[in-house]
């Protein structure tokens, strides 16, 4: 889904004859190499000499908004689910204050059934070769023997930070899922959710912001579509497409693999320890920069556990009168 790669002759060759011409050359738009403006003119002249698969593009493009109509256009017919919007905990730089702010999330659960949609379940399991991992091998059998299940997919998520100005003094913090072991998949990256740094509240913004992922996982460990939002709320207006799914089977089990991440990132999501400052350094125990060099068998630190740990994320909220931990 990101970089400049070009559409590969097999993925063109699996799509309709009707539809290549259009996909290739919105390829060319969305890879940057040609401007929204050529794009949409190159399109609306193929509609009027009658090309398949282009009668959308039949109106003049406009010559200020054509990247805009042509993203919208392209959208309207797009089988990937709604953004999910959540009210989260945030800081706001000009009063130095906490608020709550409004951030979109693509759902991991919605995101399994947009491919389902597309591809049978059996194909996207069997397509999801571990010869290469042997450890998520084991994990998955250890999951479905633990949860009694037949088979489960297996997703990934990537979090980092990535500037996005010209100077990169500005950070957008991103969630990426995507589907380790498919190797027809391996540009298949889906952003769950960003937000620029300068808005996050130390632990509060993660603790907040995957709540609503938690919960969508949760789905998929049940193969099932919620019936109510991530707190426990009725469905918004604007969730009308999720009440209608309401109860019903996603298609397949799935569940979150392997998570990948720097160590400062692992901090700001996991609110793991870091090897610097006056506290304990080591997610295990209690060892601080003033024993470090304490390795004996008798070591202090070697005792109990570390008691300054941080609070674990909060539980969350029962799903619409259900017990904590069942959907």
């Amino acid at each position: 889904m990101f970089g400049k790669r070009a559409l590969a002759d097999e993925a063109l060759e699996r799509l309709p004859k009707q539809a290549r011409l259009q996909a290739d050359v919105m390829d060319l738009f969305l890879s940057g190499e040609v401007s929204g403006r050529r794009v949409a003119r190159v399109l609306h002249n193929a509609n009027l000499a009658g090309a398949a698969g282009t009668k959308q593009f039949g109106k003049k493009p406009t010559l200020r908004n054509s990247a805009r109509d042509l993203l919208r256009n392209r959208l309207r017919a797009s089988g990937w689910p709604k953004p999910y919007v959540s009210s989260v905990r945030g800081y706001n730089p000009r009063t130095e204050q906490e608020e709550q702010y409004q951030l979109a999330f693509f759902l991991p659960h919605e995101i399994v059934a947009a491919v389902l949609r597309f591809n049978d379940a059996e194909s996207v399991l069997k397509a999801q070769s571990l010869d290469r991992r042997p450890d998520l091998a084991t994990l998955r059998a250890a999951f479905c023997h633990q949860h009694s299940l037949p088979d489960a997919l297996l997703l990934g998520f990537w979090a980092d930070g990535v500037p996005f100005n010209n100077d990169r003094s500005q950070c957008l913090q991103v969630l990426i899922m995507s589907l380790p072991g498919i190797t027809a998949a391996e540009d298949f990256r889906v952003p769950i959710v960003g937000f620029p740094k300068y808005f996050q509240l130390k632990w509060s913004t993660w603790q907040s912001l995957l709540l609503p992922v938690v919960w969508s996982l949760r789905a998929l460990l049940h193969n099932t579509h919620p019936a109510c939002r991530h707190d426990g709320s009725a469905w918004t207006a604007q969730d009308s497409a999720r009440k209608t799914l309401s109860g019903s089977p996603i298609g397949l089990h799935a569940f979150l693999a392997e998570m990948r991440a720097d160590w400062s990132m692992y901090k700001e999501l996991l609110q793991l320890p870091g090897w610097q400052g006056n506290g304990p350094i080591c997610w295990r125990c209690h060892a601080t920069l003033a024993d470090l060099e304490d390795v004996g068998p008798d070591a202090s630190w070697r005792q109990s556990p570390n008691p300054k740990r941080p609070t674990p994320f909060p539980k969350l909220h029962a799903s619409c009168g259900r017990p904590y931990g069942e959907l």
